[in-house]
């Protein structure tokens, strides 16, 4: 995310060195009033390395070219609908803000709907010790502070959106200091290089955990879903309420890259694997689904619970799991 508020200065040039926290600096605080890994998911975090392909901070692809701050999302658009808040990192005292632009003009008309306001609708925030946060993307008429206005930490500042240059409903917090972007998972400006441990900006027991890849969603349905209905809503496939003429387990999973397996197996009532399917990742994704299915045997599907398994692993080793079932009687 490039935008930048026009009421703000441009931001000076990325830079490597550590920006250690100053005494009495406590941290900041996840931006969205949501449980990671459960309600909401890191997608994006910043580019450390400030070149194609991107890359995070742990050497993963979980981040693209120029990428300059961390993306938290919640599952599908209905998510959003129903309202997830975007608070306050740390007190702070709000140095500029906008609202007024459109949800998905990004989506519907391409990057000239929003030049100049990439952020889309957002929040500044300047903290003690020269610590500064920007919020983007946030929801048209949710922004609820104004210029000038303190905080505290965790204050509601608006409702997590799709304004600006954004192609899921997310909140996109970049951290900076005297100018210099930050990663807070290090402490160190952008462009500095990946792998190196640094110090973590994140406030003591709140640190949001690594996640090489996330299974986020997982069902049952009587047909597999489409990719548009899985980002509107997770929940549209449903688990089938009666015995159908297919049964399809499906999957979605955030932030992939090659080496990965992503795995779909439905199973019966007697543990029986029904169907199954294995995709080897080629290329690092920032979004993926999967489904395998097969249809009713003759004389319908027997009685007892159906299961679906979803699972991403690497070299062996299962980096995220997710399963769903339903009952046929």
């Amino acid at each position: 995310m490039k935008g930048r508020f026009l009421l703000l200065c441009a931001v000076l040039g990325l830079a490597a060195a550590p920006a250690a926290a100053e005494p009495g600096f406590a941290g900041f605080s996840p931006p969205a009033a949501c449980t990671l890994g459960e309600t909401c998911w890191i997608i994006n975090y910043p580019d450390v390395i400030d070149a194609q392909p991107g890359r995070d901070y742990r050497c993963g692809p979980r981040s693209y070219a120029h990428h300059d701050g961390t993306d938290f999302a919640p599952a599908d658009i209905r998510s959003m609908s129903v309202g997830v808040p975007v608070v306050a990192a740390a007190p702070g005292t709000v140095a500029g803000m906008r609202d007024g632009q459109p949800d998905g003009a990004y989506l519907a008309r391409g990057p000239a709907a929003v030049k100049g306001r990439e952020c889309g609708n957002g929040v500044v925030l300047r903290h003690a010790d020269g610590w500064e946060t920007q919020y983007c993307h946030l929801k048209r008429g949710s922004v609820g502070v104004r210029k000038g206005e303190t905080v505290d930490r965790g204050a509601r500042l608006g409702l997590i959106g799709l304004s600006g240059r954004a192609e899921f409903p997310h909140v996109h917090m970049t951290v900076r200091r005297a100018g210099m972007k930050i990663d807070p998972f290090t402490g160190k400006g952008l462009g500095g290089g990946c792998g190196e441990t640094g110090e973590s900006l994140w406030k003591k027991g709140e640190e949001p955990p690594y996640a090489a890849s996330s299974v986020y969603a997982a069902g049952l349905a009587s047909g597999i879903p489409t990719a548009a209905a899985l980002k509107t809503d997770t929940t549209l496939p449903g688990l089938p309420p009666k015995p159908a003429a297919e049964l399809v387990a499906w999957g979605a999973v955030f932030g992939l890259k090659p080496g990965m397996t992503l795995t779909v197996e439905l199973f019966g009532p007697q543990g029986d694997s029904l169907a199954k399917r294995d995709t080897a990742v080629d290329k690092p994704k920032a979004w993926q689904f999967s489904a395998a299915g097969r249809r009713a045997p003759i004389g319908g599907w027997p009685p007892g619970r159906y299961r679906a398994e979803v699972t991403v692993t690497e070299e062996g080793k299962t980096l995220s799991h997710r399963s769903a079932e339903t009952e046929f009687r």
